[in-house]
């Protein structure tokens, strides 16, 4: 089941696909680890996306107050950047 997942995310490419048959299947195991709890594997999704998106509205404020000037110069809007990664 977990091909059939990452074969589903073909528009992602190679990486995507092999990235998300993995995610699946770590997903799975996690699944059967927990004795067949759904929850376990539906909490570390939701951390894996909630992780995704603090990391693009971290990024997206930086680039935000750089526009508006509240960042002083290129040297600060690199450093704001790069706390990201």
């Amino acid at each position: 089941m977990s091909i059939v997942f990452g074969c589903a995310h073909i528009d992602q490419g190679r990486t995507g696909m092999t990235e998300k048959t993995l995610s699946g299947l770590l997903l799975a195991l996690l699944y059967l680890a927990s004795g067949r709890n759904l929850g376990m594997p539906m909490i570390a999704r939701f951390s894996d996306s909630l992780d995704f998106m603090l990391i693009y509205l971290r990024l997206t404020s930086a680039v935000l107050a750089h526009r508006r000037g509240t960042i002083g110069g290129a040297a600060e809007f690199t450093k704001a950047r790069k706390a990201v990664a």
